[in-house]
């Protein structure tokens, strides 16, 4: 009887000790590295269910929080463009306050949050969720410094967006100097961070000198870091983040220099940019077409927008970037002779801008939330009526402009058979005595309207200019630009282009053509029987194909058409 009795009590616990085994089989294990954060990251393209099951058996296994879990889910939604799911996850994280006094995660959900609202374009939460992170990050100090100086330098790029230029870039200074030596890859990636924010604040003002010096400050920074490496980073560790930051403060600088017709240092910072992995990715690309279009690198604006449409695709959502991309490639288009391609994506830029309107007015109360922050309550309702007068001005503008579109259309479609007519306004817009009275008019209304003293002295270089192009005919050197008008004037290119710019409402490159064109034109009306050469000396330009290239972009009809209409009108 003892015996059967043992026997059963060994059995039984034979069974107890099999079922445990299987049931650890089953089961994750505690601190198995199969179920951690990355390794869930692992799926989030192929297989997202996956990458919960895995975040949810790092809750079970211990690898970490139910609070901390969520916040990865949520990051997952996010990183799959799921961004509503994603912002409700981390709210309810705050409602609930579910990461359980652990203020380190309170801050990362914070951050998190910013960067969610900054995807969908919610100034509202944006701003309030980035000063209750920045206020929060100052109390607990410490490493959370770091997250403080972004939350800062996010607000001062919110006040830019709003107008309040010089205030925000003051905010974003401020966040940089907190950091301005960084020791671990988090204070040198916030120091980035806030740096580019700076440069997009920059470039929205035209202060494109200070752009091009900050980014070669910048680049001799990841220098530095790329050799010598950070506390907690080797050099070879950093090497992804450092080719990453470089290409895209070489693709700022090449953008800044080419805006200020520095073409050849453009080219050099556009050079170095492309050996960089950034120069493959869609900002990068967008950036690359206005950089070609300023260096008149017409082939490369379409094959780079072409690389977008077949890589990456605009958004659903309308922005300010994708409307001017659309505006460059219709100017690009009009440039090759492609008027019909021309018309198309001028028609797509139009669409999208009026749906940006839209989009503008939908969220005027997030951003008069923003203008909050900075006046009284009682000057955001005065601000907010005079918004919407200007929206509504905005609208009839845009409305205006379609117009104007449609009737430029309906003429290319019938070029041929009206070429004498724009033969003929071509002379007369070309007279030289409307012009010298367009030029006086133009100066007796700058005059009239605006008392503003640095217009009046736009207004008298302006005159000692055209004296200078009508007397010593400067021009007619093929070499001829604004530096060389500068050094004849005494004064600096930068304030000459932006005089012809504020003036004439264009850069100095196209008055130049424009003034040039003019010349010829009067020749023609003189002589009709005048040679190519002749009017080469006379206008300034090097050679024959040079001269009929601008010719028919400023007039849309070729020298010898143009000789072909004044023998008829002349007969």
């Amino acid at each position: 009887m003892c015996k059967v009795l043992r026997f059963n009590i060994l059995y039984l616990l034979a069974l107890l000790v099999f079922f445990v085994s299987c049931s650890k089989k089953s089961n994750p294990l505690k601190g198995d590295s199969r179920y951690t954060r990355d390794e869930a990251y692992k799926y989030i393209g192929t297989n997202p269910d996956r990458a919960m099951q895995i975040l949810d058996s790092a809750v079970i296994v211990g690898n970490m929080s139910k609070a901390s879990a969520e916040l990865n889910k949520a990051k997952c939604y996010y990183m799959t463009s799921k961004y509503d799911t994603a912002l409700i996850i981390v709210d309810r994280l705050l409602d609930k306050k579910e990461y359980d006094g652990d203020e380190d995660l309170h801050v990362e959900i914070l951050v998190f949050k910013t960067q969610i609202a900054s995807a969908i374009d919610d100034i509202l939460i944006e701003w309030k969720t980035a000063e209750e992170a920045s206020i929060l990050c100052h109390q607990l100090g410490g490493k959370n410094l770091i997250f403080a100086a972004d939350m800062d330098s996010r607000i001062g790029n919110l006040l830019v967006s709003i107008g309040e230029e010089e205030e925000g870039i003051k905010k974003i200074d401020e966040a940089i100097n907190s950091i301005r030596k960084p020791a671990t890859l988090n204070a040198f990636q916030a120091l980035v961070n806030c740096s580019k924010r700076k440069i997009m604040a920059l470039m929205s003002i035209e202060k494109n000198d200070e752009v091009s010096l900050l980014c070669d400050n910048l680049l001799g920074l990841l220098d530095y870091v790329g050799k010598n490496g950070l506390e907690d980073e080797t050099p070879e560790d950093l090497v992804p983040f450092i080719d990453h930051s470089k290409g895209s403060f070489l693709c700022y600088k090449s953008l800044a220099l080419s805006e200020i017709d520095k073409k050849e240092e453009a080219k050099k910072a556009l050079d170095e940019c492309l050996e960089t992995n950034w120069s493959k990715r869609k900002r990068a690309s967008i950036h690359l077409i206005s950089i070609y279009y300023n260096l008149e690198m017409y082939d490369k604006c379409e094959e780079t927008y072409n690389f977008i449409l077949k890589n990456f695709n605009f958004g659903k959502k309308a922005n300010e970037t994708e409307v001017t991309i659309h505006k460059i490639m219709a100017e690009v288009a009009e440039i090759n002779g492609d008027k019909d391609k021309s018309i198309e994506l001028y028609n797509i830029a139009l669409e999208k801008q009026m749906e940006l309107i839209k989009i503008t007015a939908k969220s005027e109360s997030m951003k008069y939330f923003a203008l909050y922050k900075v006046n009284e309550a009682q000057q955001v309702t005065y601000e907010y009526r005079l918004h919407i007068a200007r929206l509504r001005i905005i609208l009839v503008v845009i409305s205006a402009v379609i117009i104007v579109l449609a009737i430029f259309t309906l003429r290319a479609l019938h070029k041929k058979r009206k070429l004498k007519e724009v033969a003929e306004n071509i002379v007369e817009m070309h007279t030289p005595d409307e012009n010298v009275n367009k030029n006086e008019n133009a100066k007796e209304n700058i005059n009239k309207s605006e008392d503003d003293k640095t217009v009046k002295q736009m207004a008298a270089l302006y005159a000692r200019i055209m004296e200078l192009m009508e007397t010593k005919k400067p021009y007619v050197n093929p070499n001829f630009d604004v530096t060389q008008l500068a050094s004849s004037l005494y004064t600096n290119k930068s304030y000459i282009s932006r005089t012809i710019n504020r003036l004439e409402g264009k850069n100095f490159r196209t008055w130049l053509a424009e003034y040039r064109n003019t010349i010829i034109i009067n020749k023609l009306c003189e002589d009709h029987n005048v040679s190519i050469d002749e009017l080469c000396e006379l206008s300034g330009y090097a050679n024959r194909e040079t001269l009929s290239r601008h010719f028919k972009i400023g007039n849309g009809i070729t020298i010898s058409e143009f000789k072909s209409q004044l023998s008829v009108k002349n007969d």
